[in-house]
Formats: C-alpha cells, structure tokens, sequence
C-alpha cells in the first residue's frame, strides 16, 4: 500500500525505485554502532572468561562487543588463539540488559510458604527446614510444583538461610558427603568455581561435573533383551497392520487408506510419553500407572485382534 500514498520516481516494470534524501536514512545505524570509549572486558557468567573482548560504550552502557585480536603468541610449532569468543559472547550485551535477566533470587512459591510457616511455628530455620522435607505430603506438593512455574522473589537474607539450613539438615541427618556440589566448567568463571568448590570441600562435601562420566557402566541385560523382544514384535505388529490395510482395502484405495494408517501411527507415538508424563510420580520417582495403563490398552489391543477381527474374517468366508 505504501506505493499509493508516497512519492517517488520508479521504472515501467516497477523493478527499480528511486528517491531522494540524501543519507537520512543512515542515521539509525550510526547510532546503533557509536560510541565513545573503548574497554576490555570478559564474560564471567556462564563462561571461563578466558576470551579478550573490545567492549563499545556509549554514555555508560554497553553498545556492542567484538573479539580482541592481540593475544600473545603460543609460538611457531602451534596455531594462534585469536580470535577467540562465541556467538554467546557477541550477543551479552542484550543480555546485560534484557528485561528477562534474573537480578534477584527466586524460590517455588508452595516451598516457601510452607518454610515461612514452619519457621514462625519452631523458631529455627533448620528444624523448619526438616520439619517441611520431612512430611511426604508436604515434600510431595513442592517437588509436584516443579515445571510448573510459581516462582516468587525472597530477599537475599531468606534465600541464603533456606540454602544453609537445607545443608545444614542433610549433614545432621545422613552426613557431609551427601551434601554434592556441581560445576559445570568450563561454563563458568573460575572466581565462582574455586568458591563454591572449595566451600563444598571445606564441609566434607563431593564436588561433582559433567566431566565425571562412567565410561563403561554395568551391562543392563535384562532390560537389553526386553527392549529387543518389544522391538521386534512392534516390527511383526507393523508388518501385519499393512498386510491386513493391503488386503481388506478396496485396490484402488489401499495408497490413501495406508497413509491414513501411518499417519495415525506417527500421532500415536505421541500419545505414550503425554500418558507417562501425565501419570509420574515425583515422589517415588515412578511411572507405574503410565505403564500400567499402556498394558491395558496393548492387551485390549491383542484381545481384539484375537477375537474381533479374526471372528469378523471368519463370519465373512
């Protein structure tokens, strides 16, 4: 619609507009990259912090950010590090200020309301803390709360008294070394990781990472070989279902009716892990009753097809 109520000269066939104006239109990308000083700065959230940027400023906030270039040299026999820095780090800047960032610690709302209730009730935060992770039902609404959003604000003072009484409680209640702490270097500043490393050392914790991997985990054969058998009977399965579309359908017909029946079967696939995730239970960490119901439906499933269909075949010759 804008060729209908602005002016501006252009071609015959429209394929070319010309107009006048000078460098007007320029302005907003001389902004976007001025500045007025030049830093150097690292990223140590969520990295090493070992790459060199050129951080842009512009009356005290960050404009953008390229890779510095002049990083010793490693030698001869060995190639440069330069540059170095990721999209991550390109991008921080937006990050720094984006209205999503989290400036202030948050908690599960039901947890907290449970902790603050305890605590006026016993007058410890440690005993709060047992008193709550101690009750199934209690412990079960809040771990049931998990994914589920329902994030509030605590005060810095609140949410470091939950964290210690929470150590505090399990060293009491099972000893220090089921107190684990996680790194996941090299995502991470080394300030952040040497304290809270050494912090987990210092009360006879375990420091753990990503890093830790077992590399040749116990042999699983029983569940190896039932994954096998189920795998080779959901093949026999398909194979029928195809045979029986391909023989009961009318010729002319049997392309459109089996890819209705693949298609069903595609949406199917969705429907198990809706059932299991519907049915887990947080507490036990269980999926019986997804299980059990997917039995069910593969016995009906067999039980129809033993009698159902074959009696109906049967009535038909």
């Amino acid at each position: 619609m804008g060729r209908f109520f602005t002016r501006w000269d252009e071609t015959l066939d429209d394929r070319a507009v010309f107009r006048a104006g000078g460098r007007a239109g320029d302005v907003f990308y001389r902004d976007r990259w001025s500045h007025d000083k030049v830093v150097r700065s690292t990223h140590g959230v969520n990295c090493t912090g070992s790459c060199s940027w050129k951080v842009y400023v512009k009356d005290g906030i960050i404009t953008w950010e390229s890779q510095e270039t002049d990083y010793p040299s490693v030698g001869p026999d060995s190639p440069e590090y330069e540059p170095r820095g990721c999209p991550r780090g390109a991008a921080f800047s937006w990050y720094t200020y984006s209205p999503t960032r989290v400036r202030y610690p948050y908690a599960r709302g039901v947890l907290v309301e449970m902790y603050r209730e305890a605590k006026q009730r016993l007058g410890d935060p440690v005993l709060a803390w047992a008193d709550v992770t101690g009750d199934p039902e209690r412990r079960r609404r809040y771990q049931q709360a998990r994914g589920h959003g329902g994030l509030v604000r605590v005060s810095w003072t609140e949410a470091v008294e939950m964290v210690a009484a929470a150590h505090v409680n399990t060293i009491k209640t099972y000893g220090p070394d089921r107190c684990a702490g996680f790194s996941p270097i090299p995502a991470m500043s080394m300030v952040s990781h040497c304290v809270g490393t050494r912090f987990i050392q210092l009360i006879g914790g375990v420091m753990t990472s990503f890093y830790v991997v077992a590399f040749k985990p116990p042999p699983e054969l029983l569940a190896g070989t039932a994954f096998v058998v189920l795998a080779l009977f959901l093949g026999l399965g398909t194979g029928a279902v195809f045979a029986w579309v391909a023989k009961e359908a009318p010729p002319q017909r049997v392309g459109s009716v089996t890819g209705i029946v693949g298609a069903f079967g595609g949406l199917g696939g969705y429907f198990p892990p809706l059932v299991m995730g519907a049915t887990y239970d947080a507490a036990t960490h269980s999926y019986t009753v997804g299980l059990a119901l997917l039995t069910v439906v593969a016995v009906v499933a067999m039980l129809y097809t033993i009698f159902g269909i074959r009696t109906h075949n049967a009535n038909q010759a």
